[in-house]
């Protein structure tokens, strides 16, 4: 297996910086998640990794070989497209030996080596036939066998799932996880879809516009995050932000209300010197009540949306929208006032001007 290292890649298109100064360590056997929205950079990271794009700045480590201006033949890796891109023309069988063939490789390694990697990925029972007779899932594992065939020191995966339907992506999720579990191959795996990061991913690499935002653990992210692109992005539905002002030195002012901070809070921002801030809370950290308690602000119900176990529940506050997860047996009406209690242990509290965790 293998590290992956960036230093300070930047690649542009034209005047478009598709990825600017990104510097990331891969560790050896790690499963790491390029996520974004789209158009933010994670593919053509992976591209330059794979050595399908030239980075015009910057280092790629592979192994602690630069690797920056090989070919991607020599790079020792290899990659699974969107469109998976199995070979029409060929059984499932040459399509995993395909790799092999060119490496010139012995009929007896390559036979092994196919019923090897194709009993891995669950389809030695379709190693005769055609891609046109396979469903969209088993030539998604068809281009997996292919590309953990020729024992790569590092798998690249690029939205492998975005062409399934929803159960089969929840399947696959959880057996390319398992695969690359066995493996142990070191992993890169783009998508734009924070569930599979969020239940994929060792780390989460998050970009935005060619750059990175924070990497670090599924539940780092969702728990601490760095800035607030990173707590509304993670998460569904996303945080609540709502701009504040410091009032008193320890409280906050949501238009009319004030909300006391914890003095753990009070002691972070008074080393910011910042008067300015949002208040971050998730959906599920704020209690609806229909009589006031300590510390809460009252809010009007706009919208009410049954999910299974849970009402997502819309509201405002002094004009401002928030989501606020509830349970199905609380009876709330629309257009009712309530009050809305944040967990004082669960809030997040950010920089306006620049956007940082101040906590």
């Amino acid at each position: 297996m293998a590290e992956v290292r960036l230093e300070n890649v930047c690649k542009s298109f034209e005047d478009v910086k598709a990825v600017d100064n990104i510097s990331l360590h891969v560790r050896d056997g790690e499963f790491i998640v390029l996520l974004g929205p789209s158009g933010c950079g994670k593919t053509t990271t992976l591209r330059c990794v794979a050595g399908l794009e030239h980075v015009d700045k910057g280092k790629i480590f592979i192994d602690e070989k630069d690797v920056t201006d090989l070919p991607p033949a020599q790079r020792g890796l290899s990659m699974v497209f969107q469109s998976y891109a199995v070979f029409p023309h060929m059984t499932v069988f040459d399509n995993i030996a395909f790799g092999l063939k060119l490496r010139k490789a012995s009929p007896d390694q390559i036979k092994e080596r196919v019923k090897e990697v194709a009993r891995l990925v669950q389809i030695e029972d379709l190693i005769d036939r055609y891609p046109y007779q396979l469903s969209g899932g088993q030539r998604q594992r068809v281009a997996l066998a292919r590309a953990l065939a020729i024992d790569p020191k590092v798998l690249l995966l690029d939205e492998p799932l975005s062409n399934l339907d929803a159960a089969l992506r929840l399947q696959m999720r959880a057996e390319l996880k398992l695969l690359q579990r066995k493996s142990k191959v070191t992993t890169l795996y783009v998508t734009h879809d924070q569930v599979e990061a969020m239940s994929m991913g060792d780390r989460i690499a998050i970009i935005r516009n060619g750059s990175l935002e924070q990497v670090d653990t599924p539940e780092r992210v969702f728990n601490h995050p760095e800035n607030t692109f990173v707590g509304n992005f993670i998460g569904s539905p996303p945080m609540n932000m709502l701009e504040c002002n410091i009032v008193e030195g320890s409280n906050i002012a949501i238009g009319n209300f004030t909300y006391k901070l914890p003095e753990s809070v009070v002691k972070a921002i008074r080393k910011t010197k910042t008067s300015r801030v949002i208040l971050g809370i998730r959906p599920k950290n704020i209690t609806i009540t229909k009589d006031r308690r300590k510390n809460a602000f009252r809010a009007k119900i706009e919208v009410i949306e049954p999910i299974g176990e849970e009402l997502v529940v819309h509201l405002t506050v002094q004009g401002k929208l928030l989501t606020v997860i509830a349970s199905p047996t609380q009876d709330l009406r629309m257009g009712e006032k309530v009050w809305l209690t944040p967990d004082s242990r669960k809030i997040h509290i950010f920089d306006r001007k620049t956007g940082k965790n101040l906590l």
